[in-house]
């Protein structure tokens, strides 16, 4: 597989089990993926102002369940009607303005547990791919790091650490 499609794959799935955990966390899907920052993603959990050490401690040791559990990723490509109603449903309603205003006809979904998600450039097969990510509190939210090089394809098994960010 090309390095940059299995990167992005490797990106969508971790951000995709961030999303999941959060939801059951916090019982809310409520998670706004913001901007990249050096090898990580700076998020946050909408109705929070502040993310503390128990709260991101309790995410990451769901991520890491979710991602032992190895859950196979199931894709069903569904009408933008019907998406458009799921999404809804789920409180995603940056999902929901972008499609009402897209001229696509159907699009794939992804599901982990409950929740559908939508990535362009796909997700990997099993959320037991993820080999390493970080979580780490920043401002009002959290950052989501993953791993630099070859993130993806199994060669990388370095942690994410900290010191590596660059904001």
């Amino acid at each position: 597989m090309d390095p940059i499609v299995a990167k992005r794959k490797y990106i969508n799935t971790l951000c995709m089990i961030y999303i999941e955990a959060v939801n059951r966390v916090l019982d809310r899907p409520s998670v706004k993926i913001d901007f990249a920052v050096s090898n990580g993603i700076y998020t946050e959990i909408l109705g929070l102002d502040h993310v503390g050490e128990d709260l991101l401690l309790r995410i990451k040791e769901e991520m890491d369940q979710i991602i032992d559990a190895n859950h196979k990723i199931h894709k069903a490509v569904v009408p933008k009607n019907e998406a458009i109603e799921i999404f809804r449903s789920q409180g995603f309603d940056d999902k929901v303005k972008l499609l009402l205003n897209s001229s696509v006809i159907e699009l794939p979904l992804y599901t982990i547990d409950s929740l559908r998600y939508n990535f362009v450039g796909g997700v990997t097969v099993y959320t037991g791919e993820i080999q390493s990510f970080g979580l780490y509190s920043f401002h009002n939210g959290l950052v989501l790091v993953h791993p630099n090089g070859d993130a993806g394809n199994g060669k990388s098994k370095d942690p994410c650490k900290k010191d590596e960010l660059a904001y």
